[in-house]
């Protein structure tokens, strides 16, 4: 009974050993440009780190990197050649103080040549799987102009990249003014993003010169929700998005030959929108939204597509509005009449009360519990709404418990 107690008291510990570690408490670690840079970084604000790949280098799975206000714009890791100002190597949280993008900021650099890419250009920040990015701005990142001599990676998302095929998340970030050069060889461009998720983020004023995705870009794991997309260009396919999946998104005042919203290589690289607002887009072929290679590549869903330069081409719709599109599918719920934008001179593009688009839409399992483009109910009144808001009537009388 003895041996059989002390085999039990052993097993209960190998147990309990086992349990304890799985619940490891995760350490933060702390970042500021007024740091005592003490490693690990954990001990407070006193100890934090003056770069944050300094902090991220001391960091074990689970963990979080906590940084304080200022621009970093110091240091790198290079990746298959190219230096990115912040490498985050394995599942942990990197996020500002107080979540503010506005005041936190991730600096890349553009070649020494003068042009934006090249060698010595600087990328913001390359992302490994299951890591998140929170509350940052990511400005001034460019890429190399060759697959060849970086490996495939070196090409695309100035401002953040993910390796395709991998779960990252960035969230509540502004990607502004970064470019990329991107090549048939590395997949969509990503001027300001490739590949990952990204929530509630302005992608702004970037640039794809070669392939597609002036904002973002992905072979097919670009995911965008509650984004707003606006003044970026690619000098190919889609302004704005080149392939992935939107959701509650606004796209508007992006430019390139072809799709100047949102575009897709072909069939077999697709793109998906759900509940976007695209409008005042600039393209000769599919001003709005262009499909790639004469064939059949966007899809949209519960979307209006309106103002553009030009008529949208080579896509499938359903319950959606638009103008003067080229739509297949013509006969599944879309329209050509006016949304009815709030006040479209001053670019709200939200809904008024008697819009055609307003309890038009198709509802689908996604939008449970989902939010609108402001933050409200994605269902409102009991039928989803065209387009990235949900109307709200005046007047309207709200119960509360």
């Amino acid at each position: 009974m003895a041996a059989q107690s002390a085999r039990c008291c052993c097993l209960l510990l190998t147990i309990l050993g086992f349990g304890f570690a799985q619940t490891a408490v995760a350490d933060t670690h702390y970042v500021s440009l007024d740091g005592g840079n003490v490693s690990p970084y954990t001990n407070g604000w006193t100890s934090a780190a003056t770069t944050i790949q300094a902090a991220i280098n001391q960091t074990a799975v689970n963990d979080t990197v906590l940084v304080s206000n200022g621009v970093y714009q110091t240091g790198g890791t290079v990746i298959n050649t190219l230096t990115n100002r912040v490498y985050i190597s394995q599942a942990i949280i990197v996020r500002s103080l107080n979540n503010d993008p506005v005041n936190t900021i991730i600096k890349g650099a553009w070649a020494s040549d003068g042009q934006t890419n090249g060698l010595d250009a600087i990328r913001c920040v390359y992302m490994q799987s299951g890591s998140s990015l929170i509350g940052f701005t990511l400005t001034n990142g460019a890429t190399a102009t060759s697959s060849a001599i970086t490996g495939g990676r070196g090409v695309t998302g100035g401002g953040v990249y993910t390796p395709p095929g991998i779960n990252t998340i960035v969230s509540n970030c502004i990607i502004v003014g970064n470019a990329s050069r991107g090549d048939s060889s590395d997949g969509p461009g990503g001027g300001g993003a490739a590949n990952g998720s990204f929530f509630n983020c302005l992608i702004k004023d970037n640039v794809c010169h070669i392939r597609g995705g002036g904002g973002a870009g992905g072979s097919w794991n670009v995911v965008l929700s509650n984004c707003t997309i606006v003044g970026n260009q690619s000098l190919i396919d889609g302004g704005g998005v080149n392939c992935g999946t939107l959701y509650n998104c606004l796209v508007y005042s992006n430019t390139a030959p072809r799709g100047g919203g949102v575009s897709a290589w072909s069939a077999g690289t697709p793109a998906w929108a759900y509940n976007c607002t695209i409008i005042n887009n600039r393209s000769p072929s599919g001003g709005g939204v262009g499909g790639g290679n004469s064939q059949v590549s966007v899809y949209l869903t519960n979307c209006i597509s309106w103002s553009n330069s030009t008529a949208d081409a080579y896509v499938s719709a359903v319950n959606s509005c638009g103008v003067g599109n080229n739509y297949t599918n013509t006969l599944l719920g879309n329209t050509t009449n006016n949304p009815m934008f709030v006040d479209y001179g001053k670019g709200n593009y939200r809904l008024q009360a008697a819009s055609p688009c307003v309890n038009s839409g198709t509802n689908q399992a996604w939008m449970t519990g989902a939010a609108d483009l402001d933050g409200r109910p994605r269902i409102r009144y009991g039928r989803v709404d065209m387009g990235a808001y949900e109307a709200i009537y005046r007047g309207a009388i709200f119960k509360f418990r």
